[in-house]
Protein backbone atom coordinates (compact mmCIF):
# COMPACT_ATOMS: atom_id res chain seq x y z
CA UNK A 1 0.00 0.00 0.00
CA UNK A 2 1.42 3.37 -1.00
CA UNK A 3 2.06 5.94 1.69
CA UNK A 4 -0.66 8.56 2.03
CA UNK A 5 0.33 12.07 0.98
CA UNK A 6 0.03 15.16 3.16
CA UNK A 7 -2.77 16.50 0.96
CA UNK A 8 -4.68 13.21 1.21
CA UNK A 9 -4.27 13.12 4.98
CA UNK A 10 -5.48 16.70 5.38
CA UNK A 11 -8.46 16.04 3.12
CA UNK A 12 -9.41 13.01 5.21
CA UNK A 13 -9.10 15.00 8.45
CA UNK A 14 -11.16 17.84 6.97
CA UNK A 15 -13.96 15.56 5.80
CA UNK A 16 -13.98 13.63 9.07
CA UNK A 17 -14.25 16.71 11.29
CA UNK A 18 -16.86 18.35 9.09
CA UNK A 19 -19.03 15.24 9.14
CA UNK A 20 -18.65 14.39 12.83
CA UNK A 21 -18.65 17.90 14.31
CA UNK A 22 -20.96 19.63 11.81
CA UNK A 23 -18.47 22.42 11.09
CA UNK A 24 -16.98 24.01 7.98
CA UNK A 25 -13.18 23.99 7.80
CA UNK A 26 -11.83 26.94 5.82
CA UNK A 27 -8.07 26.43 6.26
CA UNK A 28 -5.94 23.45 7.19
CA UNK A 29 -2.18 22.96 7.13
CA UNK A 30 0.55 20.77 8.60
CA UNK A 31 3.44 22.11 10.64
CA UNK A 32 5.98 19.50 11.72
CA UNK A 33 3.84 16.71 13.24
CA UNK A 34 0.86 18.94 14.00
CA UNK A 35 -2.21 19.54 11.86
CA UNK A 36 -3.80 22.96 12.34
CA UNK A 37 -7.26 23.87 11.14
CA UNK A 38 -9.54 26.91 11.24
CA UNK A 39 -13.29 26.39 11.01
CA UNK A 40 -16.65 28.12 11.26
CA UNK A 41 -19.39 27.01 13.62
CA UNK A 42 -23.01 26.49 12.60
CA UNK A 43 -25.07 29.58 13.38
CA UNK A 44 -27.28 27.68 15.82
CA UNK A 45 -24.24 27.23 18.06
CA UNK A 46 -23.15 30.84 17.75
CA UNK A 47 -26.59 32.35 18.38
CA UNK A 48 -28.16 29.97 20.89
CA UNK A 49 -27.50 29.43 24.59
CA UNK A 50 -28.83 25.88 24.41
CA UNK A 51 -25.60 24.48 23.02
CA UNK A 52 -22.16 25.51 24.22
CA UNK A 53 -20.09 26.79 21.27
CA UNK A 54 -17.30 24.44 20.23
CA UNK A 55 -14.44 26.92 19.98
CA UNK A 56 -11.48 24.55 19.81
CA UNK A 57 -10.67 20.86 19.55
CA UNK A 58 -7.47 18.91 20.07
CA UNK A 59 -6.97 15.23 19.37
CA UNK A 60 -4.35 12.74 18.17
CA UNK A 61 -4.60 10.58 15.07
CA UNK A 62 -1.84 8.23 13.90
CA UNK A 63 0.85 10.20 15.70
CA UNK A 64 -0.34 13.58 14.46
CA UNK A 65 -1.65 16.12 16.95
CA UNK A 66 -4.69 17.85 15.45
CA UNK A 67 -5.56 21.35 16.65
CA UNK A 68 -8.77 22.92 15.37
CA UNK A 69 -9.82 26.48 16.26
CA UNK A 70 -12.90 28.50 15.41
CA UNK A 71 -12.22 31.54 13.21
CA UNK A 72 -13.80 34.05 15.59
CA UNK A 73 -11.60 32.81 18.42
CA UNK A 74 -8.47 33.05 16.26
CA UNK A 75 -9.40 36.62 15.32
CA UNK A 76 -10.07 37.48 18.97
CA UNK A 77 -6.71 36.08 20.08
CA UNK A 78 -4.87 37.90 17.30
CA UNK A 79 -6.57 41.32 17.27
CA UNK A 80 -7.77 41.70 20.87
CA UNK A 81 -5.05 39.85 22.74
CA UNK A 82 -2.06 40.24 20.44
CA UNK A 83 -1.19 36.55 20.28
CA UNK A 84 1.37 36.16 17.51
CA UNK A 85 0.69 32.41 17.15
CA UNK A 86 -2.95 33.12 16.35
CA UNK A 87 -2.14 35.84 13.82
CA UNK A 88 0.37 33.70 11.95
CA UNK A 89 -2.06 30.79 11.90
CA UNK A 90 -4.72 33.10 10.47
CA UNK A 91 -2.59 34.25 7.52
CA UNK A 92 -0.99 30.85 6.86
CA UNK A 93 -1.85 29.40 3.44
CA UNK A 94 -3.92 26.23 3.56
CA UNK A 95 -2.09 23.10 2.34
CA UNK A 96 -5.17 22.00 0.42
CA UNK A 97 -7.35 24.14 -1.79
CA UNK A 98 -10.51 25.32 -0.02
CA UNK A 99 -12.46 27.82 -2.08
CA UNK A 100 -13.94 30.65 -0.04
CA UNK A 101 -13.69 34.17 -1.53
CA UNK A 102 -14.91 35.81 1.69
CA UNK A 103 -12.17 34.13 3.73
CA UNK A 104 -9.60 35.08 1.09
CA UNK A 105 -10.74 38.70 1.39
CA UNK A 106 -10.61 38.56 5.18
CA UNK A 107 -7.09 37.11 5.16
CA UNK A 108 -5.94 39.73 2.65
CA UNK A 109 -7.12 42.51 4.98
CA UNK A 110 -5.39 40.82 7.93
CA UNK A 111 -2.11 40.45 6.01
CA UNK A 112 -2.18 44.18 5.22
CA UNK A 113 -3.11 45.09 8.82
CA UNK A 114 -1.12 43.03 11.32
CA UNK A 115 -1.95 43.82 14.97
CA UNK A 116 1.66 44.68 15.72
CA UNK A 117 0.88 47.20 18.44
CA UNK A 118 -0.96 44.56 20.46
CA UNK A 119 1.65 41.90 19.63
CA UNK A 120 4.40 44.26 20.86
CA UNK A 121 2.57 44.86 24.14
CA UNK A 122 1.88 41.19 24.75
CA UNK A 123 5.47 40.14 24.06
CA UNK A 124 6.83 42.89 26.33
CA UNK A 125 4.54 41.65 29.09
CA UNK A 126 5.74 38.10 28.57
CA UNK A 127 9.44 39.07 28.45
CA UNK A 128 9.10 41.09 31.68
CA UNK A 129 6.88 38.62 33.53
CA UNK A 130 9.77 36.91 35.30
CA UNK A 131 13.55 36.79 35.25
CA UNK A 132 13.49 33.06 35.85
CA UNK A 133 15.54 31.12 33.31
CA UNK A 134 14.35 27.69 32.20
CA UNK A 135 14.52 25.40 29.20
CA UNK A 136 10.84 25.99 28.36
CA UNK A 137 11.10 29.76 28.70
CA UNK A 138 14.21 30.08 26.53
CA UNK A 139 12.63 27.81 23.91
CA UNK A 140 9.51 29.98 23.86
CA UNK A 141 11.61 33.15 23.67
CA UNK A 142 13.41 31.81 20.61
CA UNK A 143 10.11 30.88 18.96
CA UNK A 144 8.51 34.25 19.66
CA UNK A 145 11.49 36.16 18.28
CA UNK A 146 11.67 33.99 15.16
CA UNK A 147 7.94 34.45 14.60
CA UNK A 148 8.20 38.21 15.15
CA UNK A 149 10.92 38.44 12.52
CA UNK A 150 8.35 37.26 9.97
CA UNK A 151 6.48 40.52 10.60
CA UNK A 152 9.13 43.01 11.70
CA UNK A 153 12.72 42.98 12.92
CA UNK A 154 13.95 42.25 16.41
CA UNK A 155 17.74 41.98 16.60
CA UNK A 156 18.56 39.55 19.41
CA UNK A 157 20.04 36.09 19.73
CA UNK A 158 17.06 33.82 19.09
CA UNK A 159 19.06 30.61 19.45
CA UNK A 160 19.71 30.83 23.17
CA UNK A 161 19.95 27.63 25.20
CA UNK A 162 20.44 26.90 28.90
CA UNK A 163 22.97 24.28 27.82
CA UNK A 164 25.10 26.76 25.89
CA UNK A 165 24.59 30.12 27.64
CA UNK A 166 24.64 31.32 31.23
CA UNK A 167 21.66 33.00 32.90
CA UNK A 168 23.12 36.50 32.56
CA UNK A 169 23.47 36.17 28.80
CA UNK A 170 19.94 34.81 28.44
CA UNK A 171 18.42 37.53 30.61
CA UNK A 172 20.33 40.11 28.59
CA UNK A 173 18.55 38.86 25.44
CA UNK A 174 15.19 39.15 27.23
CA UNK A 175 16.00 42.73 28.24
CA UNK A 176 17.28 43.68 24.78
CA UNK A 177 14.16 42.28 23.12
CA UNK A 178 11.96 44.24 25.53
CA UNK A 179 13.80 47.51 24.89
CA UNK A 180 13.60 47.10 21.11
CA UNK A 181 9.86 46.41 21.26
CA UNK A 182 9.29 49.40 23.52
CA UNK A 183 10.79 51.64 20.83
CA UNK A 184 8.54 50.33 18.08
CA UNK A 185 6.02 52.87 16.77
CA UNK A 186 3.33 50.60 15.41
CA UNK A 187 -0.13 52.12 15.10
CA UNK A 188 -3.26 50.50 16.44
CA UNK A 189 -5.39 48.76 13.82
CA UNK A 190 -8.28 51.14 13.13
CA UNK A 191 -11.84 50.44 14.19
CA UNK A 192 -12.84 50.65 10.52
CA UNK A 193 -10.54 47.74 9.67
CA UNK A 194 -11.78 45.73 12.66
CA UNK A 195 -15.35 46.37 11.50
CA UNK A 196 -14.53 45.15 7.99
CA UNK A 197 -12.95 41.97 9.36
CA UNK A 198 -15.89 41.36 11.67
CA UNK A 199 -18.42 41.91 8.89
CA UNK A 200 -16.63 39.39 6.66
CA UNK A 201 -16.62 36.91 9.54
CA UNK A 202 -20.39 37.28 9.94
CA UNK A 203 -20.96 37.17 6.17
CA UNK A 204 -19.01 33.91 5.99
CA UNK A 205 -21.28 32.27 8.55
CA UNK A 206 -24.37 33.38 6.66
CA UNK A 207 -22.90 32.30 3.35
CA UNK A 208 -21.93 28.82 4.58
CA UNK A 209 -24.92 28.01 6.75
CA UNK A 210 -27.87 30.01 5.44
CA UNK A 211 -27.39 30.10 1.65
CA UNK A 212 -26.79 27.53 -1.05
CA UNK A 213 -22.99 27.97 -0.86
CA UNK A 214 -22.42 24.88 1.27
Amino acid sequence: MSKITTEELLSIVKESFEEQKNIKIISIFMEEDKIHGIYLLPLQQSLSFQEEPLLDMTTDIDGHIIIMEELGQVLLYAYNMGMIDAYLKLIRTSNINITNPLFDELVDICIKNPPLQRIDARLIEWFEYTDKVSIARTHTFNRFCQQYNQLDNIDVDNTISVNKHDDNYILKQFKEATQQLQHKKHKKVSELIIHKINKLYIDMQVDLYMTDNK
